[in-house]
């Protein structure tokens, strides 16, 4: 039995046919994957975020007596012009989780404090160094400290020197 020219052309586009269609469906299906590998990292790192917040916030809750960075910053946004008249050079004793470490302008080594919402966009933030006296004690002490480590600070509030920061002066790690 002859095949002819034309069915030969014809089984030739079916099968190109048949194995683009294999092919675009296994590239579907490889990007559908490599998306949802993706998706997957991004949901564990939403829930290791969300469990690190909820660590923060039971132990902020376990400590109701203590003041927060978070206590502080609400009463400044609530009013800053009336937080910085009332607070200038007040000392103050606060727990938060540290979230860097810095170097001011004059060579200070200071400790920051960010302002997160609920889907962690930092709003504001809060420093405390020690300079220019005592930098030293302030130096060795903080050498010991890590990032998200929690700690308790006496700091003398020294206004927002800039929007949204609150700076904290002759501060001191209390144990």
């Amino acid at each position: 039995m002859k095949i002819g020219h034309t069915t030969k052309n014809i089984i030739i586009l079916v099968s190109t046919i048949v194995i683009t269609i294999i092919i675009f469906y296994f590239i579907q299906n490889y990007n559908r994957a490599i998306e949802d590998k993706e998706l997957y990292k991004e949901y564990i790192s939403s829930i290791e975020k969300k469990e690190s917040l909820k660590e923060k916030t039971e132990t902020a809750d376990n400590s109701k007596d203590e003041l927060t960075v978070g206590d502080i910053y609400g009463e400044y946004e609530e009013n800053k012009i009336s937080f910085n008249k009332k607070n200038e050079g007040k000392a103050f004793e606060f727990v938060g989780y540290i979230d860097e470490f810095t170097t001011t302008l004059m060579g200070c080594s200071a400790i920051r404090f960010n302002i997160e919402t609920e889907d962690y966009t930092i709003i504001g933030s809060v420093n405390c160094m020690n300079c220019p006296e005592l930098v030293d004690k302030w130096e060795s002490e903080i050498t010991t400290l890590k990032v998200d480590q929690k700690v308790k600070i006496r700091g003398y509030y020294s206004s927002s020197l800039q929007e949204n920061t609150l700076t904290f002066r002759n501060c001191k790690i209390i144990k």
